[in-house]
C-alpha cells in the first residue's frame, strides 16, 4: 500500500525505492524495496513522527546493489562449501575472512529463542524485540568460548537499549 499523501513528499529519484508508505498512530512509515537502503541506519525501514523527519531520512536512501563491493555478498548454509563460496566472492573482489565470532543481524524469533536457551540467557523478554527483516536484535556468538550476547537497539537511532549475556557450557 502506498499512501499518496506520503508519496507526494518522496523525491522522484526514489519513487521506485518505495515498497510501502503509510501512516499510523506511531507516525509515518516507508518500507524500501529490495536494492535500496537507508545507509545511515543500514535499514530498509524509514520512520518519522512528522513528514519533515521522514523527508530528512529519505536523504540517506541509496541503491545498495550499486555498491556491491562494499557489502557482504555471501552467507553460509549447511550446503555451501568453502571452495564454492571463495569462488563466488572472487567475482566481486572480496575475500572470505573467518573468525570465531559470529554475528546474526535480523534474526528470526526461532533463532533468538535457540540462543537464549543454548547460552542460558536469563531475563530476556521475547516480547521486547522485533524479529525478521525489520528486527531490532543482534546476536553475537563466539564459537570458541561459547559466549553469547543478545543486543536490542533502537531501530531509529541505532542506540543499544538492552544487552543480555550468557555462555554455552557445552562448548
Amino acid at each position: 500500500m502506498k499512501d499518496e499523501a506520503i508519496m507526494k513528499y518522496v523525491p522522484k529519484r526514489l519513487i521506485n525505492a518505495v515498497k510501502e508508505a503509510y501512516r499510523d498512530s506511531d507516525g509515518y512509515w516507508i518500507y524500501l524495496a529490495n536494492g535500496y537502503e537507508d545507509t545511515h541506519m543500514n535499514s530498509h525501514v524509514i520512520h518519522g513522527y512528522t513528514i519533515h523527519e521522514l523527508r530528512e531520512d529519505l536523504r540517506n536512501v541509496e541503491r545498495i546493489d550499486e555498491k556491491m563491493s562494499d557489502n557482504i555478498l555471501a552467507g553460509c548454509s549447511y550446503r555451501t562449501n568453502k571452495a564454492d563460496m571463495i569462488k563466488e566472492l572472487a567475482k566481486y573482489r572480496q575475500t572470505l575472512n573467518t573468525s570465531p565470532k559470529m554475528v546474526i543481524t535480523s534474526p528470526t524469533e526461532e533463532s533468538v529463542r535457540y540462543y537464549v536457551k543454548k547460552c542460558n540467557i536469563k531475563d530476556f523478554d521475547m516480547n521486547y524485540a522485533t524479529y525478521g527483516l525489520y528486527s531490532n536484535v543482534k546476536i553475537e556468538y563466539n564459537t570458541e568460548t561459547g559466549e553469547c550476547k543478545i543486543l536490542i537497539f533502537n531501530g531509529r537511532t541505532g542506540e543499544i537499549i538492552a544487552s543480555y549475556e550468557g555462555v554455552n557450557n557445552d562448548e
